[in-house]
């Protein structure tokens, strides 16, 4: 009698985009083996230019039998992505990174920036903050100042938050 011990899944293989509009990423893979542990779940991960060595889960709740998801992006970005398999013993190795990056161009925000505060300064003066949300999460208060006199900007970051 042969006995087979279940392992973790192979990484998938062949991860790639085909579609890369700025908004959004269709990504597609492939599964070698699920090494008598049917797949529960794939893990979408992805990183971007911003932060090259810190992994993000875009989604982790996609069925066993889908092989390609699209995947919401943010503007002003460039992103890779890699796909985990998991299944009842483990997550699989990350699949290899999809090159080229994953493009995404500016664009008008897509929601008010949080915490605007707008304070009087010196006189003729109105200093405006708020702060600013990066795709890599990373995070500065920015402030405006206007000399409403002059009307000259000027725009600095006062500290990072992160």
């Amino acid at each position: 009698m042969i006995v087979f011990n279940a392992d973790v899944p192979d990484a998938p293989v062949d991860v790639h985009w085909t579609v890369c509009d700025g908004r959004v990423v269709q990504l597609h893979w492939k599964l070698l083996s699920e090494n008598y542990s049917p797949v529960r779940q794939f893990i979408i991960e992805y990183n971007t230019s911003w932060s090259p060595d810190v992994w993000r889960p875009a989604r982790s709740d996609i069925g066993r039998d889908v092989r390609y998801f699209r995947v919401a992006l943010s503007p002003w970005s460039n992103y890779s992505f890699r796909v985990v398999a998991q299944n009842e013993v483990g997550d699989s190795r990350p699949s290899e990174v999809t090159r080229p990056w994953c493009t995404t161009p500016p664009d008008v925000p897509r929601r008010h920036p949080p915490h605007v505060c707008a304070r009087n300064g010196q006189p003729h003066t109105l200093v405006i903050s708020w702060q600013v949300t990066q795709c890599c999460k990373l995070t500065a208060l920015l402030r405006l100042t206007v000399d409403l006199a002059s009307r000259r900007q000027d725009a600095t970051a006062v500290r990072p938050v992160l």
